[in-house]
């Protein structure tokens, strides 16, 4: 099974800290976000696709070809927004169901277990909102993006589709500021 790693963004919200590093590598408690990525792929995941753009040789150098025995490839995403990011994977993926999570989040391997139970899934906290760990599968390239968010491609291919969620319970919050790396580091710390 194949995983997608969105970490193709800016980071603007996280500046100055993006200015010369990309937001996945940013360290939390010495150790890069996208680090936590990658150890929370469990052993069904045998590929690795890494969306990358800003400073995407940065994250190339740091991860390289291949982690912990599993291939990983690059594709480059879009400046336009992280929905036209992830269609850059379409021709990387033939009728087949993936794992998507984006490379700014710190997942819980126990989350990434359930959410693969399952045909297809969504990893949720406060009642519904989804996210960053996704069990998709290729039917979502069906759908029209009508904005630069990946979250309303998602949405028409949940209104079509048997897809389970799975709440996290201990939803730690999204890494988008300098003040959020900072409470995360102090969770972790």
């Amino acid at each position: 099974m194949k995983a997608i790693i969105l970490a193709a963004g800016k980071g603007l919200r996280m500046r100055p800290l993006t200015l010369k590093t990309p937001k996945p590598l940013l360290k939390v408690k010495g150790k890069a976000i996208i680090d936590y990525v990658l150890e929370s792929l469990p052993n069904e995941i045998t590929e690795i696709i890494i969306v990358i753009k800003y400073r995407g040789n940065q994250i190339r150098m740091h991860v390289g070809e291949t982690y912990r025995g599993k291939e990983v490839s690059y594709v480059v995403g879009s400046d336009r927004g992280n929905v036209y990011s992830f269609l850059a994977t379409k021709k990387y993926l033939k009728n087949e169901r993936f794992l998507l999570i984006y490379g700014d989040e710190i997942p819980n391997p126990v989350n990434v277990k359930k959410c693969l139970k399952k045909n297809l899934s969504m990893l949720t906290f406060n009642d519904g909102v989804y996210d960053g760990i996704m069990v998709l599968n290729t039917d979502i390239f069906m759908y029209k993006a009508t904005d630069e968010m990946f979250r309303s491609l998602v949405q028409k291919f949940v209104n079509d589709h048997d897809v389970d969620f799975i709440e996290d319970k201990n939803f730690v919050g999204g890494l988008n500021t300098p003040s959020d790396l900072e409470r995360v580091q102090k969770i972790y710390g």
